[in-house]
């Protein structure tokens, strides 16, 4: 049977006025009292995913934000992975005042920004919870920087950002304006084993849902990968299993009623 259901939060367990209905609500919880860890998984500031785990009553698990940078639990734990290593960190945000008109740099204590332009600002605002956003003369004074979030607005632009290779550094589309990059190595799915080793969970009891490119890793190694009708063609391409159902039409539900409460009344996957 399944033990974890990891699900990415805008795009799947959100609908698109940012929403869980009541339906999905009661489908968490009656997943819950089955003895399912259910994992928030999602490019959030951490601050961010934090009340939508407590609004959920998901107090007894571990929630991975930030695309993996950290994991953290509803009683204040919060373990942080890595950061950017100095001289890359350098060179991408070279690179970006050149591609990109407004970007956001995270550490531990917050959101940093140096272009007059916030329109990177203002689309993470409303995700991030009490995050502080502060505007600094030279973001590479930034310290222990571990996320940058680019704003883009066409293809032309999302493709020049993302035109440069780093050999220690990641980037992809988290969401339709915005671009995340974090150190190589760092993804939803690697610390979503780190949290399943705290909850004593076997890797091939996990079961993840997503719809951005930035799911992949976790869509394609999970024993089963889920993704959502209005998932990325990237993401269904690596799927076991594409839903009929858009995050507007509970998705999650049909997960949990369909496979998980299905895998835990016949013991198989």
């Amino acid at each position: 049977m399944y033990k974890i259901l990891a699900t990415d939060i805008d795009g799947t367990l959100f609908t698109d006025d940012k929403k869980i209905t009541e339906k999905t609500r009661n489908a968490i919880k009656k997943c819950a009292d089955m003895g399912v860890y259910v994992v928030l998984s999602s490019g959030r500031y951490y601050k961010g995913v934090l009340p939508i785990a407590e609004s959920l009553g998901l107090t007894n698990s571990y929630h991975v934000a930030d695309n993996g940078i950290c994991y953290f639990n509803t009683e204040g734990e919060v373990e942080f992975i890595n950061v950017f290593d100095k001289d890359e960190y350098k060179v991408l945000i070279e690179h970006l005042r050149k591609t990109c008109k407004s970007f956001v740099v995270t550490n531990e204590t917050g959101m940093w920004y140096e272009t007059e332009d916030r329109r990177c600002v203002e689309t993470m605002l409303p995700n991030n919870g009490d995050a502080h956003y502060i505007k600094m003369k030279d973001i590479l004074d930034v310290p222990n920087p571990f996320k940058i979030c680019a704003y883009y607005e066409t293809d032309e632009e999302r493709d020049n950002i993302l035109s440069r290779e780093y050999e220690k550094i990641s980037g992809c589309v988290s969401f339709k304006v915005l671009i995340d990059f974090y150190p190589k190595g760092i993804d939803k799915y690697a610390t979503l084993l780190e949290v399943a080793k705290r909850l004593n969970v076997k890797e091939e009891e996990i079961l993840a849902v997503g719809d951005s490119d930035n799911d992949l890793p976790m869509i394609e190694n999970a024993r089963l990968g889920v993704s959502v009708k209005n998932a990325s063609e990237n993401l269904k391409n690596v799927s076991d299993i594409v839903l009929t159902q858009t995050n507007n039409e509970d998705p999650l539900c049909y997960v949990i009623e369909n496979i998980i409460e299905r895998t835990l009344y016949t013991g198989m996957f």
